[in-house]
């Protein structure tokens, strides 16, 4: 085999394209050489989209860096995933994926990302400094009731909906503060997906619902369910599961309290990567709506310093008339508490920011998170968020 020396890490090129894909079908499937192959030739993302590891012509080693959009209350953040990350199985244990996570991090930051969303194996992404911040959504099954019927239509989506997708979309993520959304780029690679039905609900001939439907060996998985009500979440259901069948779906904020009389939920205890590679960027960003939540809660703060060590570095905000302001980042503060401040490790703060625990709750499991004296001002800044992620494939 060649020296590990000789394999290059680069970003893709055209002649790359089928290379990806013949590596893709083999290490991740066949059904997804196909999805690959798609946003490969489409001109608007293309091979520039992926990283690869060559060894002379061969592709050994694949990923994806895909454009995603992160709200936190009312500001959206730029953003990104990762998929499709894939490697020849005798080059696996040489640091491929390594080198082509540390390439992708640089591109993210270059076009000004704030936070990388994954879907993964198990551990192996903390490795490189991404955390179990969000835990994926309960999933209930959803049989229709003998007798059912519904006022509804429902047809496959096509590229003309994707506007009334992106309406119906927010309006059902409006239940959740903290919002990962797919880019319109990426709804028109699932509805030209041959693992993915997109299907739209219509009333009258006007979109009310719309779900994406994944086929697991005859067990259908719906998810991304944009439904108003609890009548139109189970015609969706039974449409994905046919007659006689039950559906599994993805229960996201807003579609907990319809299935309250449909059956028990499950969890099966995973939870989505999160990566924040610059906090005190994304403190700054998310800053109005931080401000936001310390005038709703009616505390009356004093004038004065909110430190925020991550240990290794820090985050300093001054509070002047209820509000913070003039945001730095710092060095190394080891003992925040004993300066009146507090201190959060760098692989909890997508937790502080983006997860559904909120700050109180952190302290009280992590012995390294310490609110001290900003107890009551980190728990206004942080409380548990709703969270809806978006992403390309079901955990």
């Amino acid at each position: 085999m060649p020296d590990h020396e000789e394999i290059v890490v680069r970003v893709a090129r055209p002649e790359d394209a089928d290379g990806i894909v013949a590596l893709v079908n083999d290490r991740i499937g066949t059904e997804d050489g196909p999805e690959a192959r798609i946003t490969l030739d489409d001109p608007r993302f293309g091979p520039g989209g992926w990283t690869v590891a060559v060894d002379d012509d061969r592709i050994i080693s694949v990923l994806g860096l895909f454009p995603a959009l992160t709200r936190v209350g009312s500001i959206t953040v730029q953003s990104a995933f990762i998929e499709f990350v894939a490697t020849a199985r005798e080059y696996e244990g040489r640091g491929l994926v390594r080198k082509q996570i540390e390439l992708a991090h640089r591109i993210s930051a270059e076009r000004g990302d704030l936070i990388m969303w994954m879907v993964g194996i198990p551990y192996f992404y903390r490795q490189f400094g991404y955390e179990y911040a969000v835990p994926t959504p309960h999933t209930v099954d959803l049989t229709a009731p003998v007798g059912a019927s519904t006022d509804l239509s429902f047809r496959e989506a096509s590229v003309d909906d994707i506007d009334a997708i992106t309406a119906l979309q927010g309006h059902m993520a409006a239940s959740a503060v903290i919002v990962a959304e797919h880019d319109q780029l990426l709804w028109s690679w699932y509805i030209a997906s041959p693992v993915y039905r997109v299907v739209i609900a219509e009333r009258e001939g006007t979109p009310v619902g719309m779900m994406r439907i994944y086929d697991d060996d005859g067990d259908p998985l719906v998810f991304d369910v944009a439904a108003g009500d609890p009548a139109t979440l189970l015609a969706l259901a039974t449409e994905a599961a046919g007659p006689d069948g039950t559906a599994t779906v993805a229960l996201r904020p807003g579609l907990e309290d319809f299935v309250a009389n449909f059956g028990e939920t499950d969890h099966d205890g995973y939870a989505y990567y999160v990566r924040v590679a610059d906090p005190c960027a994304l403190f700054k960003a998310v800053l109005p709506e931080l401000n936001f939540r310390m005038a709703d809660s009616g505390v009356e703060f004093e004038d004065g310093e909110l430190l925020i060590s991550l240990y290794r570095e820090s985050i300093t905000a001054q509070i002047r008339n209820g509000q913070l302001e003039s945001v730095t980042s710092g060095g190394t503060v080891q003992a925040p508490v004993s300066q009146g401040g507090c201190g959060v490790p760098p692989d909890l703060v997508a937790h502080l920011i983006l997860g559904p625990l909120g700050a109180l709750e952190l302290e009280r499991r992590h012995a390294d998170v310490l609110l001290g004296k900003r107890r009551a001002l980190m728990d206004v800044l942080f409380p548990p968020q709703t969270v809806d992620v978006q992403s390309w494939v079901w955990p």
